[in-house]
């Protein structure tokens, strides 16, 4: 008697046409969802959902590393520009250099045009002085302003221009006080000068630059003890 659970192996079937089948027909096997051959396995297996997840980190990781690089280069960049508008841009003194040069423009302008209408000899005297003098220190200062490679144009040293000189001693002109007036511009604007050649030659760091705002700050005293002494004269 065979053993319990034997199931005889079934023999090949002879077909009406008279052959044999060579192999017996495999056994229909149900899906039931628990064999392990769910034809949805692919969709529904957590492997799936893993390999997805993976690809979408490695997405936002490529995509935030391109990113980091693009905020990189932008960051360079300005870091590079920075440091070519430093390297062009005036280094110390430089700078104050270029304001007395704009000073000194506008001394000459107002001391050129007063000395046209100035009415005493003392006056005219003075303005003459004034334009000879500060014409030959910004001589001497555009030469240093080049050695740094800074030439200003008129339009630059034309920046302290002030209106309000114009329009005060047109007023003085028709008041017959001309020459107090403009002495009185001149001793402010040359005590703006010195005190700008202080300044400067605080910031100075060679020897050559030093004696040059040494030598045009004892002219610029000079002609404002003239100036404050003509003033006195002709406030009495």
């Amino acid at each position: 008697m065979p053993p319990r659970g034997y199931e005889p192996t079934p023999q090949p079937q002879q077909h009406p046409n008279g052959h044999y089948e060579v192999l017996p027909p495999l056994p229909t096997v149900q899906n039931d969802g628990h064999s392990g051959h769910n034809p949805y396995d692919f969709i529904m297996s957590p492997n799936a959902h893993k390999a997805k997840s993976s690809f979408n980190l490695g997405t936002g990781h490529t995509f935030f590393v391109r990113m980091g690089i693009i905020a990189g280069s932008i960051i360079i960049l300005f870091i590079i520009a920075a440091i070519v508008i430093s390297s062009l841009a005036p280094k110390g003194a430089t700078p104050n250099i270029l304001s007395m040069a704009e000073r000194q423009q506008e001394i000459i302008r107002v001391s050129t045009e007063a000395a046209k209408q100035a009415t005493t000899a003392d006056g005219q005297n003075l303005l003459a002085n004034v334009e000879l003098s500060i014409t030959s220190d910004q001589q001497q200062t555009l030469k240093l302003l080049a050695t740094h490679g800074v030439k200003p144009n008129p339009k630059t040293l034309a920046l302290d221009k002030d209106s309000a000189t114009d329009t005060e001693l047109t007023n003085a002109a028709a008041a017959n006080n001309y020459d107090a007036v403009a002495t009185q511009n001149l001793v402010s604007q040359l005590q703006q000068y010195e005190n700008l050649l202080q300044s400067t030659y605080k910031l100075a760091t060679t020897n050559n630059t030093k004696a040059l705002l040494q030598s045009e700050f004892t002219g610029a005293d000079l002609l404002l003890q003239q100036a404050k002494n003509l003033l006195a004269e002709l406030q009495q």
